[in-house]
């Protein structure tokens, strides 16, 4: 075969990935076309599109531990990065889910991260739920700064609240409010003890961040007690005016607990 002809041959069969049948890919194959070498951007194209079947014909020629360059990325952490659920699970079983990219980050994280559901249940009972990269970061941190509550949600009991090795001592909590990911900021701090929501309520340093306070102490069967606009007492005008100027509020407004039970 010519250069030419192995060229447009090779064009056919990545074509045939993307956008053919499994049978077509299996007659290239049967071929003895392609080395692992080869197969292995074929094999990535087919993860990226979730193609499962096309995946699973290509797995015996290709070497699922290879690397893409740019990112040292294997092809399991492309399946979690791009929640392509189903090859996912079709190369769980020969791909190492332990392994990391350039960035310290494993399948795990990267499935967290995109916000891929599917993938991280798959990858769950086979991860190390505590792992950090090169950042410091957990799957839980990456999935609080991109706001991927439902991820989030799952992760919770198999992760450490308190872990704190980013650069700036930051646990997967301050992470969310500082990206502004209120779905996990709300999740995650109603995940505290009652005790410790009760701490972040009296330290509340202004009137915008009581409400989301107040929200997550009431889920722990607790109310805090607020007066109306309408019907303010002299004291919890003071407290508002000491809100607004990010001042603790007075005793009138919250008292020392800061909450009531009901």
């Amino acid at each position: 075969m010519s250069p030419e002809e192995k060229k447009a041959f090779k064009a056919a069969f990545v074509s045939a990935v993307k956008y053919g049948a499994a049978s077509e890919v299996e007659a290239f194959l049967a071929l003895e076309f392609t080395a692992a070498q080869d197969a292995w951007t074929p094999l990535v194209s087919a993860t990226i599109r979730n193609r499962a079947p096309i995946v699973q014909a290509l797995l015996p020629f290709s070497d699922v531990e290879h690397r893409v360059l740019s990112t040292g990325n294997t092809v399991l952490m492309v399946a979690a990065a791009f929640g392509s659920e189903d090859p996912l699970r079709v190369l769980l079983p020969v791909a190492d889910a332990k392994a990391t990219n350039l960035a310290g980050q494993t399948a795990f994280m990267l499935a967290a991260k995109a916000g891929a559901v599917g993938c991280v249940d798959a990858l769950l009972p086979v991860s190390d739920t505590k792992a950090v990269d090169n950042s410091g970061f957990t799957a839980l941190m990456h999935a609080a700064v991109k706001n991927r509550a439902e991820c989030l949600e799952r992760l919770l009991l198999a992760s450490d609240l308190e872990a704190r090795e980013t650069a700036t001592h930051q646990t997967a909590l301050d992470l969310a409010r500082a990206s502004e990911a209120w779905a996990c900021v709300d999740i995650l701090a109603a995940a505290k003890s009652p005790e410790q929501a009760r701490a972040e309520l009296s330290a509340a340093p202004s009137s915008a961040v009581l409400p989301r306070c107040q929200a997550i102490v009431e889920r722990a069967g607790l109310l805090v007690e607020v007066a109306s606009a309408q019907n303010q007492t002299s004291g919890a005008k003071n407290g508002d005016a000491c809100a607004e100027e990010g001042k603790p509020l007075p005793s009138a407004v919250v008292d020392a607990g800061g909450l009531r039970r009901v």
